[in-house]
């Protein structure tokens, strides 16, 4: 789902009201995927009842100002807010669940207000919520969640880029969740999971610039007995 008008008016692109259940998806890239470039809204929807089979990304939100259309110079990026995932299995994925702000993007742009809730989620690369420094990941609640991460990590990056890669492809996480430039995002009885993941992964979550970020609802288990069950942050609240 993205929206655009390619300048054909100058009415507001908005792509809203939308109700997606009951659905087995696989696709050689995103399972579901929420915004992309431009200006414009995408609001009020619910997904429910879904299994990913396969995908690199299960759900995959983007903000990003790139590929501007006709009459749309100067884009701010999409905004993408008030939707909701519940009961959905993503079987399959490269990454689980991705949300990313590029640095291209500023207000009123940007992603917030979403819902998880009664899901599991199996990727081998992990899962991130991102935003840059202007537009911070928003008002995002994990209900009932569990995260399992079954890769091997080759080897850990010395530094994880930021912003990432828009779409995620040449992306290697150290960790099994990553929150960066991120306010408001709340775990509540969640897991994060190894099942034979292995390499030299850091821990389960690691929050950079992060505010209001509650953890208190997340269990995350140890790697196969080496204690790196962490939860990381630098330069939050």
């Amino acid at each position: 789902f993205f929206t655009h008008h390619d300048g054909l008016t100058d009415a507001t692109a908005e792509c809203s009201g939308v109700v997606v259940s009951d659905c087995v998806l696989a696709s050689s890239w995103s399972g579901v995927r929420i915004g992309y470039a431009g200006d414009g809204r995408l609001c009020d929807m619910a997904f429910s009842n879904l299994v990913v089979a396969r995908a690199f990304n299960g759900i995959d939100l983007l903000c990003t100002t790139r590929n501007t259309y006709k009459g749309e110079a100067g884009a701010a990026g999409p905004t993408t807010r008030d939707i909701v995932f519940s009961n959905i299995v993503i079987a399959d994925s490269e990454f689980g669940i991705s949300a990313n702000v590029h640095g291209d993007a500023r207000l009123p742009g940007g992603i917030r207000d979403l819902l998880f809730a009664g899901m599991k989620v199996n990727s081998r690369r992990g899962n991130y919520l991102v935003g840059n420094t202007g537009v911070p990941v928003s008002g995002v609640a994990f209900r009932d969640v569990e995260f399992t991460v079954t890769g091997d990590l080759k080897e850990r990056p010395a530094k994880v880029p930021d912003p990432l890669s828009l779409f995620g492809a040449g992306t290697v996480l150290p960790y099994a969740f990553l929150v960066r430039h991120a306010a408001g995002v709340a775990f509540r009885d969640c897991r994060i999971r190894w099942e034979g993941a292995t390499g030299d992964w850091g821990g389960a979550l690691h929050v950079i610039d992060g505010r209001d970020i509650d953890c208190r609802g997340l269990r995350a288990d140890a790697i196969d007995g080496d204690g790196k069950s962490s939860i990381t942050s630098i330069g939050s609240e």
